[in-house]
C-alpha cells in the first residue's frame, strides 16, 4: 500500500512525540518524580527602630540532608523554589548587610507545597 509522503511525515512526528512521552515518563519512575514547592520572604529587623522589617533582595539557599544545594534569589523579599522530597536547612545572604541569615529546617513532600518559610536577619 503506497502512502502520500504527507501522511508518512505525520506519522513519524508521531511517532517521535509518542517515543518522547515514555522517555518522560521513564524519568520519571528513575527517581526524578514530583517535585515540591517551598516559598517564603527574606527581611531584616530591628536595630535602633525596633520596629523595622525591611525585605531583602539576595540570594536564597536550600541545603538537602544529603548535600545538595538549590539556590534562588529573594526578590523584594520573596522567594519560591521547586525542590525534590527531602529535608532541607534554609538560609539567605543579605549582600547591603554582608550577613548570613537561617531559617532552619524544612521538610518538603512530593507534589505538595510549604510556604511561610521566613528567613529573617535581626539587628541588636
Amino acid at each position: 500500500m503506497n502512502r502520500h509522503p504527507i501522511t508518512v511525515f505525520v506519522l513519524a512526528v508521531l511517532a517521535v512525540i509518542g517515543i518522547g512521552v515514555g522517555v518522560l515518563a521513564g524519568a520519571s519512575k528513575a527517581g526524578l518524580g514530583p517535585m515540591g514547592e517551598i516559598s517564603g520572604g527574606f527581611y531584616v529587623e530591628g536595630g535602633p527602630i525596633a520596629s523595622l522589617k525591611a525585605p531583602v533582595s539576595g540570594p536564597v539557599t536550600l541545603t538537602s540532608t544529603a548535600g545538595s544545594t538549590f539556590t534562588t534569589t529573594a526578590s523584594n523579599g520573596e522567594w519560591a523554589l521547586s525542590v525534590p522530597p527531602g529535608t532541607y536547612a534554609v538560609s539567605g545572604f543579605d549582600p547591603r548587610a554582608k550577613w548570613h541569615c537561617t531559617a532552619g529546617n524544612v521538610t518538603v513532600r512530593a507534589s505538595r507545597s510549604v510556604s511561610g518559610v521566613l528567613i529573617v536577619c535581626r539587628m541588636l
